[in-house]
């Protein structure tokens, strides 16, 4: 018989149902563009007579890398990644926006990662807020493989309030229109250098170590059950 959880006990949100890989074949980027497609609709952001599959031409990018998020096997989440690294800079979405604000909050030497493409599905049922934190978790793997200091992502504004407290990531800029998408973005991002510390204390199951970023880089796969880490909990998905 099972023993009943204390009801102080944290509950633990074990990865095993999820799983999280980067896209390479066509039936991933089939899922990918399906998901993003679901959630804009879903949103108001693209028009109701949209193509069913939404990608865009930063998708083919050699600095872009886009991760699936699966839970028990289905399509659930996606996030795109995109590196920009000094002395050339990599043309990326939020540059189109936010060129401005990115230059003044990071200056013209700092390299960073873009996190956009950042899409929930139906396939995540009741755990979307878990879903975010473990597309997050690659975000910053991706991070350390290329030495960002900086992770930078546009979000509407009823995000800004889960990045702020949850991930710690600073407002950099007030509500632009974005091209092709009906919502207003905002710019956030988040100092690695300076809050990744705090980040990975406050939440340590975003923490990845060497052994599984060598095996992500090996094999496009990152493990969400990192031994060296800790699991994420109930009490990591609460605001504050």
């Amino acid at each position: 018989m099972t023993r009943p959880q204390s009801m102080n006990a944290p509950a633990f949100l074990p990865a095993s149902s999820f799983s999280l890989n980067c896209v390479a074949a066509a039936d991933d980027w089939d899922a990918v563009r399906a998901v993003r497609y679901v959630s804009l609709l879903e949103r108001g952001d693209i028009a109701d007579d949209s193509p069913p599959r939404f990608g865009d031409a930063h998708d083919d990018r050699p600095y872009a890398m886009t991760l699936l998020l699966r839970r028990n096997g289905r399509p659930a989440a996606t996030a795109r990644v995109m590196e920009s690294t000094p002395p050339r800079h990599s043309p990326l979405p939020a540059a189109g926006a936010f060129a401005h604000e990115i230059e003044a909050a990071l200056g013209i030497d700092a390299s960073f990662v873009e996190m956009d493409m950042t899409h929930v599905g139906p396939g995540c049922g009741d755990e979307a807020r878990t879903a975010r934190f473990h597309l997050f978790k690659g975000v910053l793997a991706q991070a350390s493989l290329r030495r960002s200091k900086w992770v930078l992502t546009a979000v509407c504004e009823d995000q800004i309030g889960f990045h702020g407290r949850l991930f710690g990531m600073q407002i950099l800029s007030g509500p632009e229109a974005v091209a092709g998408l009906a919502l207003p973005r905002v710019l956030m991002g988040l100092d690695l250098q300076e809050q990744r510390p705090i980040l990975e204390r406050r939440i340590p199951g975003l923490a990845t170590h060497r052994a599984a970023l060598e095996a992500f880089v090996a094999t496009g796969h990152l493990s969400l059950d990192d031994p060296m880490g800790m699991p994420l909990t109930a009490r990591h998905l609460q605001p504050g």
